[in-house]
Formats: structure tokens, C-alpha cells, sequence
């Protein structure tokens, strides 16, 4: 069972409906208005979790930057490994946490506190830490 926990979390505008996208990574635009939106490219410098269900442009949604939280794990097709508690996490293509491809260079999101079987999908909960840092050997 996938928990919440403490964290920091800040305020953003969002550029399209995020109603479905709950607890998925998002990424800031590049129009320069410091909106979010869903994360769309595997390995995307991310701003965090979105908290919210925002059904509409121009609404806030709250993002989990820093902390403890759920997150959309796993990708179907795409996810060779398993998610094991302590995998480091990058972003897939469509915006879900998983396990960094080659650990080198790979932009992290944060850390899984919890499993996801390879090729499946499921909310896990993550220690979330948004810094842009690549992983290293």
C-alpha cells in the first residue's frame, strides 16, 4: 500500500486538465509563465508530484517537490526492472517514476520507499527530492 507522508509542496499554475493525473510527475513549460504540466519525455527535468486534480488551464495544483509521497510508477512496456524499496527514479514518458536506465547521467526524481513488479504499473510511495541532479556510479 502506497503512503503520504511530510514533505514540501508549493503552488503552480497549470497550462492543460491534470483531473487525470494525479500524483504523476510534471514539468514546468517553456512559455516562460511558470505553469506546470504532465511530463512527457523520458528523462525530463521534472518540478515534482502533483498533489491535485486541476480539471482546467489556468487553475493551481499543489506539487510535492521535496518529501514523502505517492507517485504513478512502472510503465508497461518500457520498465525491464523492477522497482525495489531504494531504486533510484527518473521520469518516463508519460510521467510516471521509474528505475533509471544506465545510473549514470540519468536525472533523478527521487528514491522508491516502496516495490512495483517490472512491466506493470501502480502508485508507489517515493521519497521525492527534485534537484536536477544525474545519478553517478
Amino acid at each position: 500500500m502506497a503512503n503520504h507522508g511530510p514533505g514540501f509542496d508549493w503552488t503552480f499554475p497549470v497550462a492543460a486538465d491534470l483531473s487525470s493525473k494525479q500524483f504523476f510527475l510534471v514539468a514546468a513549460t517553456t512559455d516562460g509563465n511558470g505553469r506546470v504540466n504532465a511530463s512527457t519525455a523520458r528523462g525530463q527535468r521534472c518540478v515534482g508530484v502533483n498533489q491535485g486534480k486541476s480539471t482546467a488551464a489556468g487553475q493551481s495544483v499543489r506539487v510535492r517537490i521535496q518529501g514523502v509521497t505517492k507517485v504513478e510508477a512502472g510503465d508497461s512496456t518500457a520498465m525491464a526492472n523492477s522497482i525495489l524499496v531504494g531504486t533510484p527514479l527518473m521520469c518516463s514518458s508519460n510521467g510516471t517514476a521509474v528505475p533509471t536506465t544506465n545510473g549514470v547521467g540519468d536525472l533523478l526524481v527521487g528514491y522508491a520507499l516502496s516495490a512495483l513488479t517490472s512491466g506493470s504499473t501502480g502508485i508507489i510511495t517515493a521519497y521525492i527530492n527534485i534537484n536536477g541532479a544525474a545519478s553517478s556510479a
